[in-house]
């Protein structure tokens, strides 16, 4: 799953959900990326000038071939290179690579001059296109002027004003082909990795052509709300559009919406290639608490619980034995300390906080969370998380217990009725 620490010290980072609202990315655009079947038509008018005498001559020109167009994922900027153009085998010419941007459906280039043949000197040469693109096409018209000199027969010096026009038709067959999700664990909720779901929790969704390239929300916020698409793929669960932090061909990383029903529900990925879906359990609540794989120590995995004065000093020290995992620091809890605990899938606040939001300031949970350390009850209260997208934060004082003889003992959080799924264990030590 892609919810993982970058740093094993770095909790911020390990939460997607975080971020602040941002304006649309400049990257939100067609993907041109890949090889597509070019047709060229083009003019080239030409007045030669020498020892005084003017004359004019055109050469049709043409070019059909597969080139392939390189886009930056993220970025609305491509290259290609557009080979030689001429008439049947008498005149060659070749090409400089051709650099285009898009926007919208518009697409201009720049570039594609003609490069000057052995003898001659290239005094100027320019090129631009504009035209209109799509999944599967492309049109392309521009023109461009450039200037040669080049000594012919008799010593003389020749110079040529040439006019290029052309028009480029481009082709591909439908780059998207269909989604699907697997049959195999299709849809897992985050941090738990069972399948069971609930309004406003994160998830997993894993299949094949999910989408052309990963990329997640970064510059894709409206404010304090998050997408519903990212290029072009969407999720809707229960028949409602769910929110869209990453994308790649083989997983999904989605925000269930408010007002899904309970019992299986359908989770549907739509594409450009079509549509795919699943079946998933959903209840009002699915408690699942915060982990990383480097928290597997063992045989063991332990929650990735901080403690909360450091963390309010912005520390981040987290309950467990000295050296547990590398790249993080740890010391054992004892009774008495308040750690913070981080979770989804703990139902809905009091005010409410609608999903797809940032929330803004704490928002108390409606059901308060239960916290166990073994078979021993903790003081606890739980919250949406103030500056994230659908994160509860559960704060709970360690009681009066202590573990085996490392000091570990089973955690786990009730909340709704619903106890988290997880095998996890904390280290407290007197």
């Amino acid at each position: 799953m892609r919810l993982h620490f970058r740093s094993s010290a770095c909790i911020v980072v390990l939460l997607v959900m975080v971020l602040p609202g941002l304006a649309r990315a400049q990257g939100s655009c067609l993907n041109l990326d890949g090889v597509w079947q070019m047709d060229e038509r083009a003019t080239l008018k030409c007045v030669v000038t020498v020892a005084g005498a003017t004359d004019t001559y055109t050469d049709p020109l043409f070019a059909a071939r597969e080139v392939t167009i390189s886009q930056l994922p993220g970025t609305c900027s491509f290259r290609y290179d557009p080979g030689s153009i001429g008439a049947g085998r008498l005149v060659q010419y070749l090409r400089t690579q051709v650099a285009g941007t898009i926007a919208g459906t518009s697409v201009s280039t720049a570039g594609g001059t003609l490069q000057a043949t052995p003898g001659a000197q290239l005094l100027e040469a320019s090129f631009t296109a504009h035209g209109q693109a799509s999944d599967t096409s492309m049109t392309l018209a521009g023109s461009g002027v450039h200037k040669l000199r080049q000594t012919v027969e008799g010593g003389f010096i020749a110079d040529l004003t040439c006019l290029l026009t052309s028009t480029a038709q481009f082709s591909r067959p439908n780059p998207n082909p269909a989604p699907a999700i697997r049959a195999t664990q299709p849809v897992l909720q985050a941090f738990l990795g069972g399948d069971r779901i609930s309004p406003g929790t994160w998830l997993e969704i894993y299949g094949r052509n999910l989408a052309i390239q990963a990329r997640d929300w970064t510059g894709l916020m409206q404010g304090n709300q998050a997408p519903v698409s990212i290029d072009g793929v969407r999720v809707n669960i229960d028949s409602k559009p769910a929110y869209i932090y990453y994308v790649s061909p083989t997983q999904i990383n989605a925000q269930a919406p408010d007002g899904i029903g309970t019992g299986p529900v359908t989770v549907e990925v739509v594409t450009a290639g079509g549509r795919t879906t699943s079946m998933v359990q959903a209840s009002a609540f699915s408690p699942a608490l915060l982990t990383t794989p480097s928290f597997l120590v063992g045989g063991r995995q332990y929650v990735a619980a901080l403690f909360a004065g450091e963390l309010n000093q912005g520390k981040q020290v987290f309950a467990g034995r000295a050296n547990l995992a590398p790249g993080a620091s740890f010391r054992p809890a004892r009774p008495g300390d308040i750690l913070t605990l981080f979770a989804v899938g703990c139902g809905p606040t009091n005010p409410g906080s609608p999903a797809g939001l940032v929330t803004q300031g704490l928002r108390p949970l409606a059901s308060q969370p239960q916290v166990l350390f073994g078979q021993s009850s903790a003081d606890a209260s739980g919250y949406l998380a103030s500056g994230f997208v659908g994160l509860c934060q559960i704060n709970t004082t360690v009681p009066n217990v202590s573990g085996d003889s490392n000091g570990d003992l089973p955690i786990s959080v009730t909340i709704g009725g619903i106890r988290n799924g997880q095998d996890l264990f904390i280290t407290v030590q007197p």
